[in-house]
């Protein structure tokens, strides 16, 4: 069974260092991160992103789950669908 972690309401810079360490602790077990409470991702939380879901070991482990429209947008806004970080394919309306 995954562990569920919980992304902030805003995955910037500062919230990275944190969120990096939760994932280099549960590197490579399943994991899903639950976006319900997050409205904004900014580009470095997007990289954390991509490379967490790159590195994960096993197709499927690793997964993002209720992203909100308004994190949806900001990562079109940085040309990343969600499918390139683990989430569910999603419409996103502008």
């Amino acid at each position: 069974m995954a562990r569920v972690i919980a992304l902030p309401r805003r995955l910037d810079t500062a919230a990275c260092t944190e969120l990096h360490a939760v994932l280099i602790a549960h590197r490579h077990a399943p994991i899903d991160l639950d976006g319900t409470a997050t409205d904004h991702i900014g580009a470095v939380g997007a990289q954390l992103l991509l490379a967490a879901f790159r590195s994960w070991s096993d197709p499927g482990t690793f997964r993002i789950t209720d992203l909100q429209q308004s994190a949806l947008l900001c990562l079109a806004e940085l040309g990343i669908t969600p499918e390139q970080i683990g989430a569910a394919r999603a419409e996103v309306t502008r």
